[in-house]
């Protein structure tokens, strides 16, 4: 028998929900936003080394010819058959070739030498990070406070000397490494995310829900969303400074020749280093005919007649400095012009203080709002939001401080939406994103909150377990819209309650714990709920009770709590 929850309970549970929605968000946004930083450093990194590769590797064969050519030169002035005339003539070739590049003829070999150790430590550089250090926006004292505190945390519990078995040492060990990445990094993303996968996560939601447990939750779910919605401004910042910066500039200016089909070694410098070393290969092959010869060689005038000017095609200052201020000059992006428009994509947007329309606000989208995507079958597709409406849920400015809006739809618009829109977007398919506020006109809430929550559960999940077999899909279907009115949390317990009873045999997967995969277990109770572990479960493994995932367990398929299992790995598989 169901015991009727308070007024004041339903409220509180109402803002559980609604927090643990706005965590669900906020954590896609960062994941998007780490992502995003990762590529852009991979990518700048990439082109260093690319840099660093072919510019390293043309500089050395410069300055090897520039330093025989020294010698040559060296030799022929003091060469008793050629006139003084000549002798002149060879020194000043030589010079206008060698001299304008290198800008210190006899510290060649050196150089050589020092441009090798500066491309190993650009090497090592690039591998740590380095360069990327400076733009990192560090929490300040209480949020350090918060992520630290977590850290000891898990770093106690997951420590290797409370490993009661060398292949448990094995995995705290690896554990270990993980949770001191995202402290070294103050990622409490990961933090968060490595506390609910190993079962820590939500433990206050067990047992009975009392007044009290619901407001400890509301604030402890409250605070991991302040932390996480810092931690997303200072990746914000972070990205922003990074793309601004002289690297970002790098980045930019790289992308634009690849647009336009070009490559590094399609640069004005590279190209002119090439064609020096081209000129420095004649030049030594006519030096080297007219040693042999005693006079003058008719390659020499062959150069002076092509090239009235030889050093035209050089570089002033490519000796100088190699390393991060030769790469600047080689990307700088005035020299492939200033494309913004190009970049919208790469636009940091932040929170509006003061949005026309604030979040909450029920909107109708005009006729300028059209969205693309790409569908299962890789193509390109796109449909007008016109008429659409929903409440807003997001309301962000950007770089030139445009305001812009994410919108969630309501039930109608829902049902407007493409079906293969909804396979590709997913679990975000009813949101409408970066909208500008022309696009936008007041409009008549939803009669009814509910109606929006059920149509998306149906929507989602008639759509989008469509890579799943027919049967497997039905099933599904059949348990998560059993009560539609109500969420996967009382659904999945409904269902498990009546096919699955207590004590239940099965094996660990060892990918949401730190047992090994196949190892004997026994589930007795459910013990919560959370939105990014899913259903909490009891369970015995060897002597030690535990609080795990039940995404972490499974049995033979041909039974029928295998098939169970297997039915809600699918589903938490997909949905987080």
């Amino acid at each position: 028998m169901k015991v009727e929850k308070s007024p004041a309970a339903r409220q509180k549970e109402a803002r559980i929900e609604e927090l643990e929605k706005q965590l669900q968000r906020t954590r896609a946004t960062l994941k998007g936003l780490k992502t995003r930083l990762q590529k852009m450093q991979a990518r700048i990194e990439e082109i260093q080394k690319e840099a660093i590769n072919l510019g390293g590797s043309l500089y050395r064969r410069f300055a090897q010819i520039a330093a025989r050519l020294e010698k040559l030169s060296e030799k022929l002035r003091k060469d008793k058959r050629l006139n003084r005339e000549d002798k002149v003539l060879i020194r000043e070739l030589y010079e206008a070739i060698v001299e304008h590049m290198s800008g210190s003829v006899p510290d060649l070999e050196e150089q050589v030498n020092t441009h090798a150790e500066e491309e190993a430590k650009a090497r090592e550089w690039a591998e740590r990070r380095d360069a990327f250090r400076e733009f990192r926006v560090a929490p300040d004292e209480t949020e350090q406070r918060d992520i630290r505190k977590l850290y000891l945390q898990l770093s106690k519990q997951f420590h290797p000397d409370r490993a009661r078995s060398e292949a448990e040492k094995g995995q705290f060990h690896q554990l270990q490494q993980q949770i001191n990445e995202a402290y070294e990094s103050n990622d409490i993303h990961a933090l968060l995310d490595l506390e609910a996968q190993l079962g820590e996560a939500d433990a206050k939601l067990a047992g009975p829900r009392t007044t009290d447990a619901l407001d400890q939750t509301i604030k402890r779910l409250e605070r991991q969303l302040e932390l996480l919605q810092l931690q997303k401004a200072r990746l914000s910042t972070e990205i922003k400074q990074l793309r601004d910066s002289q690297l970002g500039q790098v980045l930019t200016a790289y992308d634009s020749m690849e647009r336009e089909g070009y490559s590094l070694e399609d640069s004005d410098e590279i190209s002119g280093l090439r064609m020096a070393i081209q000129e420095m290969e004649e030049l030594e092959a006519a030096l080297i005919d007219t040693e042999k010869t005693g006079k003058m060689s008719p390659l020499i005038i062959q150069i002076l007649n092509r090239a009235a000017d030889p050093t035209g095609i050089l570089m002033q200052g490519i000796a100088d400095e190699f390393g991060e201020e030769f790469a600047a000059a080689l990307f700088d992006a005035a020299m492939f012009g200033d494309d913004e428009d190009e970049y919208e994509d790469d636009e940091i947007y932040t929170s509006n203080p003061n949005p026309k329309f604030p979040i909450g606000s029920s909107v109708r989208l005009g006729q300028a709002t059209e969205v693309e995507y790409i569908d299962m079958d890789d193509e390109e597709r796109a449909f007008s939001t016109a008429g659409y409406t929903g409440k807003v849920v997001e309301a962000l400015l950007d770089d030139y401080g445009a305001p812009c809006y994410h919108v969630e739809l309501d039930s109608p618009s829902m049902k407007r939406l493409p079906k293969d829109f909804i396979i590709a977007e997913g679990e975000t398919f009813n949101w409408i994103t970066y909208i500008k506020e022309a696009d936008l006109a007041t409009s008549a809430p939803e009669a009814s909150p509910e109606a929006a929550k059920q149509v998306y559960r149906e929507l989602f999940y008639t759509y989008c377990l469509s890579d799943l077999p027919p049967t497997q899909q039905e099933r599904l279907r059949q348990i998560l819209l059993a009560r539609p009115e109500g969420g996967d949390e009382e659904n999945w317990l409904d269902y498990l309650e009546a096919n699955m009873p207590m004590p239940v045999s099965v094996m660990t997967r060892g990918q949401w714990s730190q047992y090994r995969p196949g190892g004997k277990a026994e589930i007795y109770a459910y013990f919560g709920y959370s939105p990014e572990s899913g259903l909490l479960v009891m369970a015995k493994i060897g002597k030690k009770n535990s609080q795990l995932p039940l995404a972490e367990f499974y049995a033979p398929l041909n039974s029928k709590v295998g098939e169970l299992l297997n039915d809600y790995y699918e589903w938490f598989d997909e949905v987080h």
